[in-house]
Parts: structure tokens; C-alpha cells; sequence
């Protein structure tokens, strides 16, 4: 009997601690409501991330359209920086050859000039030469200077094909008549001179508008400089008429190079500084001319693009000391300066420009006008025949 009392208890535990099916079926429903809340909260933040991605993809495709609107034409992405550079130098180097082989053969017989010519000499110099003193004697400095014919000429060339044509945006539009008012002068339609005198020449007209707008609105004044300049000369273009224009552009470019020439060579027979006599002159003046129509091209290559261009002069560079690590200042081949850890140099101050230094503005999205880089070095022939040219103190000089 007692084992019986027993079993049935035991049972009676076992039911009681059993769940209930009702219990079981509520705490599932429960949950799958949690499941199903769950689903419903990933499911809207699906969606939410659906619409962000939507709107980024827009966003992105507003960003391309602008992006690809701003993008250079492909007939005019801009060149490579490095043929530029050598472009210059190839010019440069063209100067320097034609400096050695026309070059008058020494300035001995300056001191028997009259003062009225040394005076005058001097003056065509000035661009170019940093004098020590004020008065025609001045000119006497340069006798001691052993290749100071060359240099001078090569310095004289390479000012005026710089500052007149590769720092002159639209060289190519002058009409040419400064060259023949002269001319005119003595002919029978001398009445009109004052006439021509005042006229408004395309060239200037365009270049004052430039150099006006540029003062308060850079950005915009030179996309319309680039502008114009790829509508004047479409050599990218293939139509008919865009290659008829382009023509007439490099037609313009050769014409204006040559009257430059034969007035630039006038002034070096003025100046005394390049032989004399009918060959010689011919084939300097043929020399001349190919070096103007070569900087003339660069000219428009370089004005075509969004930077702008600016020239360094000597009256910019003359107090600045020289560095064999001078971001600015190069040392003429001639003073043999060829490792750069030679520091005799350092501290002198440039006696002849013999090239100005070429320096790039602003960038290829027509931005930045404040930014400047250095597209060629100024070559300068530095003044070591003074003892006081050479500043003292351990700052002699630095690389800037």
C-alpha cells in the first residue's frame, strides 16, 4: 500500500511541473510578434537605406554631368608642361647660338666713342645690365667682361623676343605699321601720319581689355583671353572654315614674327653690339626671323591655355642674390657652374640678364591666379669682376 502512495505521487509531481500547452503556444506567438516587429524595422531601414542610395547615386550623377561640363574640350587639354620648358630652352639656346656666331668681336674701341654714343649705348642696355654708375663712363664696365659682346646680344634679343612676343598674347594681330610710319613719312601721303599714329592698333586693343579685366576679375578675364585665342587660331578644329581661320592665324604669326625681326635687327646694328656687311647680315637677320616665328607659335600655345604668363626682368631681379639653389636665378654655362654643391657663387648679384625668367599663373581650371611657378629659370651672367659685389655675412644668397 505504501509503494502505491507512493507511484501516484511521483505522477502527480511530474504533471504539475509539466507547461502548460497554452503557455507554450503564447510564448511562441510572442515570439514570432517579436520576429515580425524585428522584420518590420529591418525592412524599413531597407527602405531608408534604399532612398540614401538613390539620392547618392543622383547626387553622383549631378557631380559627374558637372564635372564633365568643366572638363577641357578634348581638342584643347592642356600640353604637356615639360614640352613647354623645352620649347623655351630650345629658343634660348637658338639666342645663344646666333649671339656666338654674329656677335660684334670686343667692345675694346668703347672708350674712343663720343659721349653722346656711349651715352646711347648704355641706354640700349638698360634693360638688361645692372650699371654700377650713372653717367656714359658706365659703360666701360663691360670691357673687362670677356664675352660681354655675346652676352649683351644674346641678352638684347632675348628681352624683346620675351617681353614683344611670348608675353604678348595677341602679338599676332599687330598690323605692322610701326615699321613703315617711317616710310610713310617721307612719301607723298605724309599728312596722314598723325592719322596712323592715333589709330587703335587690334593688338593693343585686345591686350588693354585683357590686362584691364584681369586687374579685377582674373579668372574671368583670362578664360576669355583663352577663349579668344582658340577661336582665333581652331588648329583642333576640322571643319573648312575653322582651318581656313587657323591658316590665317599662322599666316599672321609668321608676318608679324618677320617685321619683329628686321626691326629687332636694326636696333642691333644701332646698338653696334652684331657684325656688319651685307652676308653676314642677311643670314643673321635669317636666323633672327626663325627664332621669332618659333617664339611666336609657343606664344600662342601658351596663351591659348587658362595660365597666364609673366615675365621676370632685371629691374625684378637685379638686388636678388644669387644660390646655386636658386629657385629663380641660373648661372650662364659660361661661369662653368656645373656642381651644385659649388657655392663661390652664392651671394653675387646678376650683372647681365642674359635671359628673363618665364613664370606660369594660375592653373588649367582658370583658378589660382596668386600661384605662381617657374616655368624658366632668368640665365643671368653674375657680376664677379667688383669686390663688392659679393654680399658678406653667412645669409649670402638662398634659395628662393
Amino acid at each position: 500500500m505504501k509503494e502505491s502512495r507512493s507511484h501516484s505521487s511521483h505522477y502527480d509531481d511530474r504533471d504539475k511541473r509539466q507547461a502548460n500547452p497554452r503557455d507554450y503556444v503564447n510564448h511562441l506567438e510572442e515570439q514570432l510578434a517579436s520576429s515580425q516587429q524585428e522584420i518590420a524595422r529591418l525592412s524599413t531601414k531597407n527602405d531608408e537605406l534604399m532612398i540614401g542610395n538613390e539620392r547618392l547615386e543622383k547626387d553622383l550623377r549631378r557631380l559627374q554631368e558637372i564635372s564633365f561640363s568643366n572638363l577641357e574640350d578634348a581638342h584643347w587639354m592642356p600640353p604637356n608642361t615639360s614640352s613647354i620648358k623645352a620649347e623655351l630652352i630650345g629658343i634660348r639656346d637658338a639666342i645663344w647660338s646666333l649671339a656666338k656666331s654674329y656677335a660684334a668681336e670686343s667692345l675694346e674701341d668703347i672708350k674712343e666713342w663720343p659721349n653722346d654714343a656711349q651715352l646711347a649705348f648704355r641706354s640700349s642696355l638698360d634693360l638688361v645690365v645692372r650699371f654700377e654708375q650713372h653717367k656714359s663712363k658706365a659703360v666701360h664696365e663691360l670691357i673687362a667682361i670677356k664675352h660681354a659682346p655675346r652676352l649683351l646680344l644674346a641678352a638684347l634679343i632675348s628681352h624683346r623676343v620675351h617681353d614683344d612676343i611670348l608675353a604678348n598674347a595677341f602679338f599676332f594681330l599687330d598690323d605692322g605699321l610701326r615699321e613703315h610710319l617711317e616710310a610713310i613719312e617721307q612719301s607723298e601721303q605724309s599728312e596722314r601720319i598723325e592719322v596712323l599714329r592715333s589709330r587703335r592698333n587690334g593688338s593693343d586693343v585686345l591686350a588693354s581689355i585683357y590686362k584691364r579685366a584681369e586687374k579685377y576679375e582674373p579668372n574671368s578675364a583670362n578664360k576669355w583671353r583663352s577663349d579668344t585665342i582658340r577661336l582665333i587660331n581652331p588648329k583642333n578644329l576640322e571643319s573648312s572654315d575653322a582651318r581656313s581661320m587657323s591658316n590665317i592665324t599662322q599666316e599672321a604669326v609668321k608676318n608679324v614674327a618677320h617685321d619683329f625681326a628686321r626691326a629687332l635687327n636694326q636696333d642691333l646694328a644701332t646698338a653696334r653690339l652684331r657684325q656688319m656687311g651685307g652676308s653676314t647680315c642677311e643670314a643673321l637677320l635669317k636666323e633672327l626671323t626663325q627664332i621669332c616665328v618659333q617664339a611666336g607659335r609657343l606664344s600662342i600655345v601658351l596663351w591659348s591655355q587658362r595660365p597666364a604668363i609673366a615675365i621676370r626682368h632685371l629691374s625684378e631681379l637685379a638686388q636678388k642674390q644669387f644660390h646655386v639653389a636658386s629657385k629663380i636665378l641660373q648661372a650662364h654655362p659660361l661661369h662653368v657652374l656645373d656642381d651644385p654643391d659649388d657655392h663661390t657663387l652664392d651671394g653675387r648679384l646678376t650683372k647681365i640678364l642674359v635671359h628673363p625668367a618665364v613664370i606660369a599663373l594660375g592653373n588649367h581650371e582658370a583658378d589660382q591666379y596668386d600661384h605662381e611657378e617657374v616655368w624658366a629659370k632668368a640665365v643671368v651672367w653674375l657680376d664677379v669682376g667688383m669686390a663688392d659685389t659679393k654680399v658678406s655675412g653667412e645669409k649670402r644668397g638662398t634659395p628662393e
